[in-house]
């Protein structure tokens, strides 16, 4: 009988020593998965915010703002709670680029473009189209073995990284006045410039059997504004705004 009990008992101290194990490393596994899924979290974020937050904000407080925002979570420590994971700052690393976007369609739309930068660059000083809108983001974290817990985790030392890219839109602009100066590039009557007065005489005779051509404003790019023939089908004749002397 005292054998059998002493047995029983060894038998619970493997299972038990098992079982914390089992706790432990579960508990530590989970942690893993919760700092990689964050690495993808700020991976997509700093993809989505590099088109206007790039060259603004030094890479090194970027990198900062990432490790603080994602990265030092409270709680976040090994099984024992006497070492904080990640251990470093220099553990959590941040790396954004931007360039031309890749692929064969990508190099197409360069090609298709080019004839379009130099008449633009030839009309007006305004076209600054730019198809360096491909931003890639790759966080990196690095996860030291922890010497204390039991194997495999003392000798355990991981390193996730995370990519994520977005294709940004080169259209956006300041307000009505870039889009106008951007545009201006492409439409060759804006070398006639806003005042056509000069252009009255000519046109008054032939307005005689085409009326429209009092209205006529060519040159004039005015893109905060919508034609009111384009709102309502009563607005034929009517002067549209921007066109009162084509200022």
């Amino acid at each position: 009988m005292n054998r059998q009990q002493g047995q029983a008992l060894a038998e619970f101290a493997v299972i038990a020593g098992v079982f914390v194990l089992l706790v432990l490393g579960t508990e530590l596994i989970a942690r893993y998965h919760d700092i990689q899924r964050q690495a993808l979290l700020a991976a997509r974020e700093q993809a989505f915010s590099a088109s206007w937050v790039a060259g603004r904000v030094s890479a090194a407080t970027l990198q900062d703002r990432v490790r603080h925002l994602y990265f030092e979570q409270p709680g976040w420590s090994d099984p024992t709670g006497t070492v904080a994971v990640p251990a470093s700052e220099d553990a959590v690393r941040l790396a954004v680029s931007e360039g031309a976007a890749p692929g064969r369609a990508a190099a197409a739309v360069a090609v298709a473009l080019q004839p379009l930068r130099a008449v633009g660059g030839f009309l007006s000083a305004g076209f600054d189209l730019t198809d360096r809108g491909f931003h890639h983001a790759r966080v990196a974290v690095t996860l030291d073995a922890i010497p204390h817990l039991p194997a495999p985790f003392d000798t355990l030392a991981l390193d996730f990284e995370e990519h994520a890219a977005v294709l940004g839109d080169a259209w956006n602009a300041s307000g009505p006045a870039h889009v106008a100066a951007r545009a201006r590039g492409l439409v060759p009557t804006a070398l006639l410039g806003a005042n056509t007065t000069w252009l009255r005489p000519v046109l008054a005779p032939l307005a005689l059997f085409e009326p429209a051509l009092s209205r006529f404003c060519p040159g004039l790019l005015e893109p905060d504004l919508v034609p009111l023939d384009r709102l309502t089908g009563a607005a034929t004749g009517i002067a549209q705004p921007g066109q009162a002397g084509c200022r």
